[in-house]
């Protein structure tokens, strides 16, 4: 049956129904039919409408309901200044470390560092790291915090396919995160060492935004790349937004492996923004 399914997603215009679908989701719902659009869409997924940031009436439009905040104070945050935390809600798919130049897409399936973040110069640095892969599904709050306080130095968008991002495309399109439409940010942590964190678009999304103050990346192929002049982040300040489901993909430089898992960092649990996602290894 998931072949069959996957036959017909390959069969799709994905590209087509994406734009077609996002243009949908920018358009004004008439006030009286808020509540019961936005109500049902979150009955069907699973999404906790109590956590919006404001009633669901005062959404405009089903793009503005669906990338909403969370109310202030609800996910605070609990990861040490040391390690780093959950940068969004989803699942824990993938967390490990990088060999031998390749991170796990799923079982029998790997893709590079270079061509995650869209460069040509090899990632030196990503061949001696920690690579972690977060799902986030509709039901999930929507937007992308900091793991760790940064130096933001690259920003880079990059143009590729909408594969959809779930179990079924992940176990079977090579490359999926390497091949999909993505914006990657490279950053330098507070103790000098290097980090990236790649959202990655797929089928239905209808685009990634950037907060404030990073500066605008719009348009495939657009890069802004400041080494000299970093755009200064703190732990859980936001970084992006995504519009519908889709994937953030972190690698973090640890040659000396200084970071362990935190525990409930674990393979296919459930996640919330802040939670614990590295600590400082414990010393014999």
């Amino acid at each position: 049956m998931d072949t069959v399914l996957f036959q017909a997603i390959r069969l799709l215009p994905r590209r087509q129904l994406t734009r077609l679908l996002g243009r949908l989701a920018a358009m004004r719902v008439a006030p009286a039919a808020r509540e019961a659009l936005y109500g049902a869409f979150a009955s069907a997924v699973g999404a906790n409408l109590e956590e919006a940031e404001l009633p669901i009436a005062s959404y405009e439009s089903f793009d503005r309901f669906f990338t909403r905040r969370l109310k202030p104070g609800l996910r605070p945050w609990e990861a040490s200044e040391q390690g780093a935390g959950m940068p969004c809600d989803g699942r824990l798919d993938q967390l490990g470390r990088v060999r031998d130049g390749k991170l796990i897409q799923a079982k029998g399936m790997e893709f590079g560092p270079q061509g995650l973040l869209g460069t040509e110069i090899p990632i030196a640095w990503a061949n001696d790291a920690w690579f972690v892969t977060i799902y986030l599904s509709p039901a999930d709050y929507h937007r992308v915090h900091m793991p760790v306080a940064g130096q933001v130095t690259e920003l880079r968008r990059m143009g590729g396919e909408l594969w959809p991002v779930n179990a079924l495309s992940v176990g079977q399109v090579d490359r999926l995160f390497e091949v999909n439409e993505r914006l990657s940010a490279q950053f330098t942590m507070p103790d000098g060492r290097r980090a990236a964190m790649v959202m990655v678009a797929a089928t239905v999304v209808g685009g990634i935004g950037l907060a404030s103050p990073l500066p605008p990346v719009e348009g495939a192929g657009s890069v802004w790349h400041a080494p000299d002049a970093p755009v200064s982040l703190g732990a859980s300040d936001e970084f992006g937004t995504f519009h519908i489901g889709s994937t953030v993909v972190m690698i973090f430089e640890d040659a000396e492996q200084l970071w362990e898992p935190a525990p409930g960092a674990v393979v296919g649990n459930k996640v919330r923004l802040g939670e614990p996602l590295f600590r400082m290894r414990a010393t014999p």
